[in-house]
């Protein structure tokens, strides 16, 4: 059974731009990660500071989503 959520970098965020003719050049800074749903195909909104934060509410999300699969798995055996 495949992950719902994986963990992966947020999308830089442009700060500073500065234009040369008709070319226009932006800094760019990372600014933490997301999660991503694999089910849904769709990234959430919530931003991590540090991987390690993101890597633990994705282990949780993940564990939650077995457990319910797993009771439900035992509701409908029964």
């Amino acid at each position: 059974m495949a992950l719902r959520f994986d963990v992966i970098p947020a999308l830089p965020m442009d700060t500073d731009c500065m234009r040369n003719g008709t070319r226009s050049f932006c800094k760019t800074a990372t600014i933490g990660f997301n999660l991503y749903d694999n089910e849904k195909k769709l990234r959430l909104q919530t931003i991590y500071q540090t991987r390690a934060e993101a890597e633990y509410v994705c282990q949780r999300r993940n564990l939650k989503r077995l457990q319910s699969s797993i009771q439900n798995g035992r509701r409908n055996s029964i």
